[in-house]
């Protein structure tokens, strides 16, 4: 660490102050974006799946009737149970859920200890997005569908 500091020191003393910021900008922006097509790619992965699974639910004459609005919401209207709003908030790369049974829920895309990755709210519990449809809607999105 202090080596990097060094450097930097280093290039700023010799190129200046305004240089070292335009290079640190560059830096954190081509991170940013990389995070946010990222988080594009993922949450449109997700919801396309969920979709299709709610898809042959609903063509099973199940209690489940869904809309897929195509800009990354879904609405999911349950017989018993009530509506479910889900969709992509980009700003704070986050799946939000609104849930009749358990209440509103924003999942994070993280990386789990096995270098996998899921949608996990923080939420008291630490609930993911997958146990969640499994449990109140009866969706398993651990299954991968054969097309």
């Amino acid at each position: 660490m202090a080596l990097r500091a060094e450097g930097e020191r280093a290039f700023s003393q010799r190129h200046g102050p305004v240089a070292m910021i335009q290079v640190l900008n560059k830096h954190f922006a081509t991170h940013f974006v990389d995070m946010i097509k990222e988080f594009n790619r993922a949450s449109n992965e997700y919801l396309e799946r969920l979709s299709a699974k709610l898809m042959a639910l609903e063509d099973a004459d199940t209690k489940i009737d869904f809309e897929d609005s195509g800009d990354g919401a879904l609405t999911i209207k349950h017989s018993d149970r009530g509506t479910y709003v889900i969709n992509k908030q980009k700003a704070s790369r986050q799946i939000w859920v609104s849930s009749p049974v358990s209440g509103p829920f924003r999942f994070d895309y993280i990386e789990m200890r096995d270098k996998t990755h899921k949608w996990v709210s923080r939420k008291e519990t630490f609930v993911s997005l997958d146990d969640l449809l499994k449990e109140e809607l009866g969706v398993d999105m651990s299954i991968v569908d054969e097309e």
